[in-house]
């Protein structure tokens, strides 16, 4: 469906200054940002190349990456250890901007230029998410309906709270409503609101979420969701501004601005017929596509230091460098939280290597116990070495955490 003439496109697609925007090569261990220059690069231990890399594995000439128009080539140039892509060895591979890849066992990926976030909740430090916040700040400008698209756990909410804290409607309130968790019974009560009576259970009036939002913004969480009816009664108070609560007679008016999101390409759902097409123009004058999880990987390392997770050592974070978070920020999230009580360990093998055992990294000289001890000294730092609390931080008993650090030569 071509909607170009009707809708105001800002998603991040491959614009001029996208075409033009410098890129590196992120050294995830070291957190470094090498810029690659030119069409083509040789990366490898040679002085000769043009990046040069000192970790033991990487061959003097190990690979060369060509920047083409619509993404990267890599290519093994006769390394020793090889080159791995989606869990697989591999001599020449496609990539996109956000892969992760290793070289031997050092994982890579290549990012646009580091950028600090303009909001303080939302963390990241990726080029793609800068370039939002900045489409953001231009869209507010103009006070149109914005429409947020992104995977589950991307933290749509997050953006639209930015949208509405750069909004001229700041001053107001932001109301949300999650189209996915209302009955259908219920959904034109929360939409509008409701007199006393007018059905059973309505003890008292009550205020809908858009006379709550009025000079502030309403957010429409999973828009997408919505039946057609109920499709069509928020098209008709779109268009008009004007709405009865259930039960009454008497027209209310609301002036907010509409932000909504869903996971769902609502452009093909348009197409099959299962969302509105004139609902669809009127929601989405602008247009945000959060990058999912694993297109931004510069991030995971501050996520987890967001989310006071253990330190990480390089095995854990080669082990989450390779998974692809169907789950998103949420995910990591969830991740870092049984991290945070029971160690790296118990939490990748719970969440990841236990639950998804396709998950392969190129072994190194790193072990399982090494890991333990660098958590376990970490926890008992934090704690300045009181046993009973390190316990009570890591969610095992005193006893096994003491047995922990005898079997690591810690106790």
């Amino acid at each position: 469906m071509n909607t170009a003439s009707i809708t105001m496109d800002f998603s991040l697609h491959r614009s001029e200054k996208q075409k033009n925007k410098k890129m590196y090569l992120w050294d995830a261990l070291r957190d470094q940002f090498i810029p690659l220059s030119g069409s083509s690069c040789s990366i490898g231990a040679s002085d000769a190349c043009d990046i040069q890399l000192d970790y033991p594995g990487i061959s003097g000439r190990h690979c060369r990456i060509s920047h083409y128009f619509n993404g990267f080539q890599i290519e093994d140039t006769g390394s020793k250890y090889g080159i791995y892509f989606n869990n697989k060895k591999q001599q020449q591979f496609n990539l996109n901007e956000g892969d992760v890849f290793f070289l031997a066992n050092i994982p890579f990926a290549i990012t646009g230029k580091p950028e600090d976030s303009s909001a303080d909740f939302i963390i990241s430090r990726n080029i793609n998410i800068k370039q939002i916040q900045e489409t953001i700040i231009r869209i507010c400008d103009q006070e149109i309906p914005v429409l947020i698209h992104g995977e589950s756990g991307t933290g749509k909410e997050l953006f639209s709270e930015y949208i509405h804290r750069v909004s001229k409607r700041h001053a107001g309130l932001m109301v949300s409503l999650n189209c996915a968790a209302i009955p259908p019974q219920l959904v034109e009560s929360e939409l509008f609101g409701h007199v006393k009576g007018s059905f059973s259970g309505a003890a008292g009036s009550r205020d809908g979420v858009i006379m709550k939002a009025d000079k502030g913004t309403l957010f429409l969480d999973e828009i997408g969701e919505l039946r057609a009816d109920h499709q069509a009664t928020l098209l008709r108070w779109i268009e008009n501004r004007t709405f009865r609560p259930v039960g009454s007679d008497k027209e209310k008016a609301s002036n907010c601005n509409i932000v909504s999101a869903t996971h769902r390409d609502l452009s093909k759902d348009v197409d099959s017929g299962r969302f509105r097409q004139d609902l669809y123009y009127r929601l989405s004058a602008g247009i945000i596509k959060i990058p999912p999880l694993r297109k931004r990987p510069e991030d995971i390392p501050l996520l987890i230091k967001h989310f006071n997770a253990p330190p990480l050592t390089d095995r854990i974070l080669k082990n989450l460098l390779s998974w692809h978070w169907p789950g998103n920020v949420r995910e990591l999230r969830s991740l870092c939280i049984i991290a945070r009580y029971s160690g790296w360990e118990e939490a990748i093998n719970t969440k990841l290597l236990k639950d998804h055992s396709k998950i392969v990294v190129p072994q190194d000289d790193d072990n399982w116990t090494q890991i333990q001890i660098t958590v376990l000294q970490s926890a008992l730092l934090k704690h300045g070495g009181n046993i009973a609390k390190t316990a009570k931080m890591l969610g095992l008993p005193r006893t096994t955490l003491i047995g922990k650090l005898k079997k690591v030569g810690l106790y």
